[in-house]
């Protein structure tokens, strides 16, 4: 956001925030001509960055074992993600997919963490009452303290182990079902 003019905690980067995890784009191009329209900022090397990043996402060590188990127990999983939509492939490609009932990404469904709708969107697909339905994330305000708003019981994923209320690895999560 430097680079194409946007200071911190303008309002304009705090919008070009928004719109990134909440609209589909297919290209980063498309991205920058909504933010900037008048940008001729070169973006083949943050084009290249991305596909890096891309290609070395991976999974903690747990993620496959903790999945297959949750879903042999037939409980009903969702991913609920602050994504944006150049960052979906690896969810794809390390076949993560097949271990949800279904997908929230934000930038599909123009809502981001915290904002209390993507939950609630989230238990009307579910149909579940919000006291059954577990949350686990990374994010203290995005994944605890926003599902707990709506009713939904919630729980820190810290693998740096520094919170007291929290699960250091995935496999924590069994002692909440």
């Amino acid at each position: 956001f430097d680079d194409l003019g946007l200071l911190p905690n303008s309002p304009e980067r705090k919008q070009a925030r928004v719109l990134a995890f909440t609209r589909n784009f297919t290209s980063l191009a498309e991205f920058v001509k909504l933010i900037k329209p008048d940008s001729n900022l070169s973006l083949e090397p943050y084009e290249h960055a991305i596909q890096v990043e891309c290609n070395f996402a991976a999974v903690y060590p747990e993620t496959y074992d903790v999945l297959r188990t949750l879903q042999s127990e037939d409980l009903q999983v969702i991913l609920m993600s602050n994504l944006a939509t150049l960052y979906k492939d690896p969810f794809f490609r390390l076949g993560l997919g097949r271990y949800f009932d279904f997908s929230l990404f934000s930038c599909d469904i123009g809502l981001s963490k915290p904002d209390t709708r993507i939950y609630q969107y989230a238990l009307l697909a579910l149909n579940k009452d919000p006291s059954k339905v577990l949350m686990v994330g990374d994010s203290m305000q995005a994944d605890v303290l926003g599902p707990r708003s709506v009713g939904m019981r919630a729980v820190h994923l810290d693998r740096n182990n520094s919170s007291q209320d929290s699960i250091p690895t995935l496999y924590g999560i069994f002692e909440y079902l």
